[in-house]
């Protein structure tokens, strides 16, 4: 029952007062501990006793491998261990050969390839993964697979950098867990670690270093690669933001000691190239900063491009530093956008297009550059990327003297709140919004031209704001009028709000 409700914590001191002898000699026991291990980041062991369980003597082995569960916790463990290639064509096996028999097992191997496709960046895959994992949790009422398969939701949103729309998946997630009855321990921990780096993007000064650091140890106990590295990420910017820059590189220093312990490769590389990034904002190196080399990148490919993008990214802001060179610098800062562009990520996708438009400045473009700071603002005002905003702003900041200019050459940031038209301006009470709009053809910068209107501003202030002519705008209105099919702004910011665009 523990097992079934995730209750690995309990299961681990349950497991510590059976003595090894009677583990080893029941093969339930033995199989269950394993699984328990492989989700506490202790595959050695978990390895040695899923031998152990194969002695003759051990009994209960034919039933249990009559359903596979040998198998399964074997393939599932491959991706706690960072093996994601190897679990996925476990895990796909031991569907096919055990999947109709056993709907448990059926619902944890498919609740494992929705992570892979999440960890991955094969979001359509991901998607039509967590439709058959839900069909199969649900008819066996499987609460572990449960938290792991909204985990895996979530963490895609987190991967493209939709903030506002992991929040809205995190607080569903929770809805139906209350309604379903499952166990609340193991869970909020897990989604305590997500919405960790939820706040820190949205309102980082809502953030304590008590529940930051609650959720670090548990990460550090439970948690994958994508899971601690998330959260490693987020807790260590936050220090550093806040001034403990010793904390902040210590605490990269204990995950990275971590991954050599467990000999998790990619958390290793992640944790460096942050490294790499506080050394360089410290201002501690001359040099270049010390980054992995390409061949060390022998991840699924998606995980490749999002490492090479932030590697780009360090590298432009050391460019970016010297005060020369800034045709280097923006070529560095051009790949770094290209490769989270690939992937979807949009917080990279904002710092890129900041260290490209600095380089842009000092090049002598100042109007291509203001563009592209207009273009990441209204991106992560879209997605709620306030903090990798703040970050990438103050970094730069810190590494040269030319991004006060620019920053202090930029139209006003705030969006107008005094209305000249109250009956264009609709308050956010007036019309309940309803999530989720796929199929919309609105763009980011249109949605940004919708706030403007609902807060009463004139074409020519709209066009200030958004450093475009009125005649755009007024294009730009057109198609809005025909994408919504309406006629005019009163209706346009209504019918906005109904689809949720706003």
């Amino acid at each position: 029952m523990a097992l079934r409700q995730g209750e690995i914590e309990v299961l681990r001191t349950w497991f510590g007062k059976v003595p090894a002898r009677t583990i080893k000699k029941i093969a339930a026991l033995s199989i269950g501990y394993a699984w328990i291990l492989y989700f506490s980041q202790q595959a050695r062991q978990a390895e040695e006793i899923l031998v152990s369980s194969l002695h003759p003597s051990s009994r209960g082995v034919g039933d249990l491998d009559e359903e596979g569960w040998r198998e399964l916790v074997n393939a599932i463990g491959k991706a706690t261990q960072d093996k994601l290639l190897e679990s996925q064509v476990l895990c796909q096996k031991w569907i096919d050969a055990f999947g109709d028999r056993n709907m448990v097992g059926k619902g944890a191997a498919l609740t494992c390839q929705a992570f892979i496709a999440s960890s991955g960046r094969h979001f359509e895959e991901l998607e039509r993964l967590s439709h058959r994992a839900a069909v199969a949790i649900q008819s066996s009422n499987q609460h572990y697979a449960f938290i792991w398969l909204k985990t895996a939701e979530i963490q895609g949103e987190l991967f493209k950098g939709d903030i506002a729309r992991a929040r809205s998946v995190l607080l569903q997630a929770n809805k139906t867990a209350e309604k379903i009855q499952v166990p609340k321990t193991f869970l909020n921990k897990m989604f305590g670690t997500l919405e960790l780096q939820i706040l820190h993007e949205q309102n980082h000064h809502l953030v304590t270093q008590e529940s930051a650091q609650a959720s670090f140890d548990f990460a550090l106990n439970y948690g994958v690669t994508d899971i601690l590295w998330g959260c490693t990420q987020a807790y260590s910017r936050f220090l550093y933001h806040q001034g403990f820059r010793d904390r902040a590189m210590a605490l990269l220093e204990q995950s990275r000691l971590a991954s050599c312990e467990r000999e998790l490769s990619r958390l290793n590389i992640l944790t460096k190239v942050q490294l790499a990034e506080f050394t360089l904002l410290n201002n501690e190196e001359l040099g270049p900063p010390i980054l992995p080399d390409e061949c060390e990148l022998t991840f699924l490919p998606n995980q490749n491009q999002a490492i090479q993008a932030r590697m780009a990214l360090v590298t432009s802001m050391y460019r970016l530093r010297l005060g020369k060179q800034f045709g280097v610098a923006e070529k560095y800062a051009k790949q770094a956008l290209q490769s989270a562009s690939a992937i979807s990520d949009a917080r990279t996708r904002i710092a890129a297009h900041y260290c490209q438009a600095l380089a842009a400045f000092a090049l002598g473009s100042s109007k291509s550059a203001k563009r592209m700071i207009l273009d990441a603002n209204l991106l992560s005002e879209h997605l709620n990327c306030h903090f990798t905003r703040l970050w990438i702003k103050e970094a730069l900041l810190s590494l040269s003297p030319l991004a006060q200019d620019l920053f202090n050459d930029l139209p006003d940031d705030s969006e107008a709140k005094a209305t000249k038209d109250p009956d264009v301006r609709i308050e956010d009470s007036s019309v309940p919004p309803v999530p989720g709009n796929a199929h919309s053809t609105i763009t980011i910068k249109q949605i940004s031209l919708l706030k403007c209107v609902s807060n009463g501003m004139t074409n020519r202030e709209i066009a200030e704001r958004l450093l475009v002519t009125e005649d755009t705008v007024k294009w730009h209105m057109k198609k809005i009028f025909s994408e919504l099919k309406v006629t005019n702004r009163v209706q346009a910011v209504t019918e906005a709000r109904l689809r949720g665009l706003l």
